[in-house]
């Protein structure tokens, strides 16, 4: 699983990264500084997650969001400070929304929410 990261304090970038890595051993997370890099590395290798910041310098969280629409469903998890954030990122199509500061337990929850949404139960059981 690769995951993308975009966030633009680097302290709470560097708690992201530590807590995906702690949260889904294995993962390759990758961290960007700012939507539009974060948009550069998902075009190069798109990611299987992405949880990113809203307020940032040189592209929003929304912006990133709506550019990753375009042409991506990956789950989108959306960290904001701002109340206003969250109905926007649902507008915009986020799959989920958390509020910072955030906690370890808050950040699981909401990506084993996102990631067991992914589940594609129609397949018939095996005989």
């Amino acid at each position: 699983m690769r995951v993308l990261i975009v966030e633009d304090e680097a302290g709470v970038r560097t708690f992201l990264v530590r807590a995906i890595e702690h949260l889904l051993p294995g993962a390759q997370v990758v961290a960007a500084a700012d939507g539009r890099l974060g948009l550069a590395a998902f075009l190069l290798t798109p990611a299987d997650l992405v949880i990113s910041d809203n307020r940032m310098p040189n592209m929003s969280g929304i912006d990133l969001l709506c550019a990753l629409r375009e042409q991506s469903t990956v789950p989108f998890i959306m960290v904001s400070a701002e109340p206003s954030a969250e109905r926007q990122a649902h507008r915009a199509g986020a799959s989920a929304y958390l509020a910072k500061p955030l906690t370890l337990s808050e950040l699981r929850a909401t990506i084993r929410s996102v990631l067991v949404s992914l589940i594609d139960y129609t397949e018939p059981c095996a005989k």
